[in-house]
Order: structure tokens, then C-alpha cells, then sequence
């Protein structure tokens, strides 16, 4: 979670050049990807592991497809305030999580989920009206950045969804983000060739390399930990964590001006991230079980047609 604010920051030093915003985001987002890719290989071949398998749905082949909107998380961090960027984004991710439960009947509405969602929106809530009274800007500007990140937070559920299918056949979850990051590239190149051709440079500082090393590591931690770590210590207690170093490390950054112009210390915000947090913890309560050590294969859930589907992904 910590890493996330990070990266989101590194973005923005990464995308202060007098190139369009956008377009030189998608540069710098397309080069961590690719760099990513380096970092995850060398991870696989220190792992080994089984041959891996076809994979048997052809959906999960299609997570590298689902990074192409999170470059606008740059220049929308950079307009609208680190936190309240992954605040939104949160909840894109877990409006699709529960659409993922409720399809696969596997979501029980409890006292406690309940509370925690009205926790959840009602965060979302003061967030937002507490950071748009600082952002110098148009109300389209503010709802196009927002529908924006709430559309990454769905695309991240998607990816994990994918990722941890693939990895059942590919034989690890390294091998799946590897894949993931490398199917990237389809887009990304071909992207990044166009914006060449009209004539849009990538400004590249000697000075920041170790920035755009970081930035690509990242992009490789997060994608396999996504995978990687619910079979560990579950989806609840990571979605929590998770949560609790985004938000935090977000509220630090944009309160001392870490990456962006600092935004004043305001009750608000840091009532928000209680709230979330606290709603959080109790929309995860016992909602999903956690592998033990004695468990030699992951539970596999099985719809009212017999078909088997995967563990909720958050």
C-alpha cells in the first residue's frame, strides 16, 4: 500500500516536463511497465518452477490489457490530491469485487458489511468534498479525473481476477505477472510510437533514473503481490493493509508536499482515512477463508451449475 502513494508520486516528478500531461504519462507509465517486465523475469527464473500449462481460460490471458487507463492516475494525482485519487480508486475496486461476489453467489450481506459500506461511502464522501474546496479547476476537469480513477479501480479488480486464474495455469504467480506485464507491451509500443510521430518527446532526466528504476519495480511488486499474496494471509487482512498504507502514506505526502504543492492539514482528511479503514476492517470481517499451511490446494468455489470459480478477488 505504501508503495502505491510512491509510485503515484513518482509519476508526477517523473511527469513535470513541458509535455501535454497526458501523453507524456503515457510514456513514463509504458517504460515502468517494460521495466517491470525485467525486474519480474529475473524473478521467474530465480523461482523455476513446473512447465506451465495453456491456459484454459482464454479471459485470463487479457490482464496486461487491463493497465491501459492507470497512466491518467498520474496527471489526475497531480490535479486532485494523492489521497483522494486512491480513495477513488478504492472504491472502483471494491464496487467491482462485490459485482464479482454477488454474480458468483458468494457475498452474505452481514450487520457488519453493511456497516462497514456505509463507513466506506461515507469517507468517499468527506474526501471528496474536502478536496474539491482546494482544487483550482473547472467541474468537468474534477468529474473527468474522477470517473477516471473510479474506471482504474474497477481495471485493477479485473487484472487481479485474471492474474490469479492465470497463474493456476502457468504454474506461479510470478509467471502471471511477468505475462501480465509483457502483453503490455502490445499497446504500450504502439502507443508510445504514435505519440513520437506527432511529434510529443519523452523528456528523460539522467538525474531521475533511480526514480524510473523505483517506478518500475513497483510496477512488478504490486502486480505480483496482487496474486501472491491472498494465498498467504487472505484477501481480508491484505485488502485492510493495503488500504491502511495507501491511505496514510497519501494524506503524508499531499499534507508535507512530497510530490505535489502541499495542501493544508484539515480535520477532514484525516477523519476520512479512519473511517475508511475502520469500514474496511469490518466489510472484511470473516468474509473469506484463509489458506493454512495444511491446505495443498486452493479452495475452489463452485456455482449452483456445477462450474468452478475462483476466491473473490479484492
Amino acid at each position: 500500500g505504501v508503495s502505491v502513494a510512491f509510485q503515484v508520486g513518482g509519476g508526477i516528478i517523473l511527469n513535470d516536463t513541458p509535455s501535454p500531461a497526458f501523453a507524456h504519462a503515457s510514456y513514463a507509465f509504458s517504460i515502468n511497465l517494460g521495466i517491470g517486465a525485467v525486474w519480474l523475469l529475473a524473478l521467474v527464473r530465480l523461482q523455476g518452477g513446473p512447465t506451465p500449462n495453456a491456459p484454459t481460460r482464454k479471459w485470463s490471458v487479457l490482464g496486461g490489457f487491463a493497465h491501459i487507463p492507470v497512466f491518467v492516475c498520474t496527471p489526475a494525482a497531480a490535479f486532485l490530491g494523492t489521497q483522494m485519487i486512491l480513495m477513488l480508486v478504492l472504491v472502483g475496486m471494491m464496487t467491482c469485487a462485490i459485482v464479482f461476489d454477488c454474480r458468483g453467489k458468494r457475498l452474505r450481506m452481514t450487520r457488519y458489511k453493511s456497516v462497514g459500506l456505509c463507513f466506506l461511502a461515507a469517507a468517499a464522501g468527506i474526501e471528496m468534498a474536502d478536496s474539491i474546496s482546494q482544487v483550482t479547476g473547472s467541474a468537468a476537469e474534477i468529474a473527468f479525473y474522477a470517473a477516471c480513477a473510479l474506471v482504474v479501480g474497477v481495471c485493477y479488480s479485473v487484472q487481479a481476477k485474471m492474474n490469479k486464474r492465470l497463474a493456476r495455469d502457468l504454474g506461479s504467480s510470478a509467471r502471471s505477472a511477468l505475462f501480465c506485464n509483457v502483453t503490455s507491451m502490445l499497446w504500450a509500443v504502439p502507443l508510445c510510437i504514435t505519440l513520437q510521430t506527432r511529434g510529443i518527446p519523452l523528456h528523460f532526466q539522467e538525474s531521475k533514473w533511480w526514480i524510473w528504476l523505483l517506478c518500475g519495480l513497483q510496477s512488478a511488486f504490486y502486480t505480483y503481490s496482487l496474486a501472491e499474496l491472498p494465498k498467504l494471509i487472505g484477501y481480508s487482512v491484505l485488502f485492510v493493509l493495503v488500504l491502511a498504507g495507501k491511505l496514510t502514506t497519501a494524506s503524508l505526502a499531499d499534507t508535507f508536499g512530497l510530490f505535489s504543492p502541499p495542501r493544508p492539514v484539515s480535520v477532514a482528511r484525516f477523519v476520512s482515512v479512519g473511517i475508511t479503514v475502520l469500514g474496511a476492517v469490518l466489510f472484511s470481517y470473516n468474509s473469506v477463508p484463509v489458506r493454512t499451511e495444511c491446505q495443498t490446494q486452493e479452495p475452489i468455489w463452485r456455482e449452483p451449475n456445477g462450474s468452478e470459480n475462483d476466491l473473490p478477488e479484492w
